[in-house]
């Protein structure tokens, strides 16, 4: 092997690797812990009180009074704690709530909206704390997507895993190069 490859290898490679693997263990542990405490009051006061009442109900719009009593202690839970709500969760049940009775379709519309948020910031903090989440199976067993996010959650798991495996595929090929070079095994043309 060609002294300049070994030079060039162990002067530049080998701590630029280095370098590059520390800075994303140190992103990913500043993100990992950031806001744990604050994630975990939020998803005791706010996020699983909503979950536990309204996941019956969660993109099931109605007028009967079983769901306005729900509705009433949702407004309750996100007034009571409007602080740690967050703005686009209080704000979205609002938007729903003030929605007016004849205007369905609108009302409808805001309804899945404030749904798929509430499953979103749910999932999130207990991301954030090391919680389980509600998985897209089993929101897919009991109908808590709509069609469509369903679909973009499907393309987004293929393009997803298929993004993976070339990563992995490209780091074997680049690996195995870089062997085949140091050990002088170089095919010729």
């Amino acid at each position: 092997m060609p002294s300049n490859l070994n030079t060039v290898i162990s002067n530049i490679v080998i701590p630029s690797v280095s370098a590059i693997l520390g800075i994303l263990a140190t992103i990913y542990v500043f993100f990992k812990s950031n806001n744990k405490d604050l994630a975990r009051e939020r998803l005791d006061k706010v996020l699983f009180p909503l979950m536990d009442k309204l996941e019956p109900v969660l993109y099931k719009l109605s007028a009967d009074e079983g769901f306005m009593f729900l509705m009433n202690e949702a407004k309750q839970i996100l007034d009571q704690n409007k602080m740690l709500s967050g703005n686009k969760l209080y704000e979205e049940f609002r938007l729903f709530n003030d929605a007016k009775e004849n205007d369905h379709k609108f009302k409808e519309e805001r309804y899945k909206s404030f749904s798929n948020l509430l499953i979103n910031e749910y999932n999130a903090a207990c991301r954030k704390i090391g919680l389980p989440i509600i998985s897209s199976q089993y929101r897919l067993r009991h109908k808590l997507y709509t069609t469509t996010q369903f679909v973009i959650t499907l393309v987004g798991y293929i393009l997803f895993s298929m993004l993976i495996f070339a990563f992995f595929m490209f780091a074997f090929l680049l690996v195995l190069a870089v062997i085949m070079i140091i050990t002088g095994n170089v095919p010729s043309a």
